[in-house]
């Protein structure tokens, strides 16, 4: 074990703890604002939405380029809803927080002087695969949560803007796609690396 572990890795590791923290109590408030009316009138609950509206009317030289964002003021909900509307946000803050969890982890590591740990070349792995794959669940996860919603089964607000409802990101990202395979680099990196330690370590 390295006595004098990198300042900057001691650093990374106590910011990545307190963003994590603010992360976690953030999803935590944000899902309840959902579930229970959390910091708003509990008779009312608000949730961000697009729509492709097409029959506004724009001046001659103007064109739509895009869903356009609104606020949805829902009175009333069911319980039904708000727990409709809660899953995709407690999904995204779930997975916000478990890709800080994992370079937590290999910050903690880096801090006792030890970052090419076995360990380490997991957690890189993990990362990898939520970038590639969780992200893109999570969107589907909000498309089918959002249409559920605006659903006539669900929906008790009223006539709906005329126009297609947008239903989330993008289902590929191409910074996640390129965070991913970084990522995946990255842990043969550190597997190279933990080979290396343990045949030095052999040879002591």
């Amino acid at each position: 074990m390295d006595p004098m572990p990198s300042r900057a890795a001691r650093t990374a590791y106590l910011v990545l703890t307190v963003i994590f923290w603010i992360a976690v109590v953030t999803g935590l408030i944000l899902v309840s604002h959902r579930l229970f009316g959390l910091l708003q009138d509990s008779g009312t609950m608000s949730i961000p939405a697009s729509f492709y509206v097409d029959d506004v009317p724009l001046p001659e030289t103007w064109e739509g380029a895009g869903p356009v964002p609104v606020t949805v003021d829902v009175h009333d909900p069911s319980l039904k809803q708000r727990v409709i509307a809660a899953v995709p946000v407690l999904v995204r803050w779930t997975l916000v927080a478990v890709v800080l969890w994992l370079l937590r982890g290999v910050a903690r590591t880096a801090a006792k002087g030890e970052p090419f740990r076995s360990s380490n070349l997991i957690r890189l792995r993990w990362l990898g695969a939520i970038f590639l794959l969780g992200f893109p669940l999570a969107t589907i996860v909000e498309r089918s949560f959002t249409e559920w919603f605006f659903s006539a089964d669900v929906w008790t607000g009223g006539p709906l803007p005329p126009g297609e409802i947008s239903t989330g990101a993008p289902l590929v990202s191409v910074p996640a796609i390129l965070a991913a395979v970084s990522l995946f680099a990255l842990a043969e990196v550190f597997a190279y690396g933990a080979r290396l330690r343990e045949d030095v370590d052999a040879t002591i």
